[in-house]
């Protein structure tokens, strides 16, 4: 639901939206959808280089990507 909800904030108020992440838009999430945001997030937040075991020393570039799907 958070998903939707971001889409219409963007349409009802574009001017105070820079830009919207809708992560799942859709009223009810698939259990393989569930699966595959869950280990994304998983390698994402692995941080590789940048992750110092407690915070960020620098961007997460391998984390991003993981997040893209590149």
């Amino acid at each position: 639901m958070g998903g939707m909800q971001a889409l219409q904030w963007a349409v009802s108020f574009p001017a105070f939206m820079r830009s919207v992440v809708a992560m799942t838009p859709m009223a009810r999430t698939a259990p393989w959808a569930v699966a595959v945001g869950v280990e994304t997030a998983r390698r994402a937040s692995d941080g590789g280089p940048a992750w110092n075991g407690e915070a960020f020393t620098g961007i997460p570039e391998r984390g991003w990507r993981a997040w893209a799907g590149s």
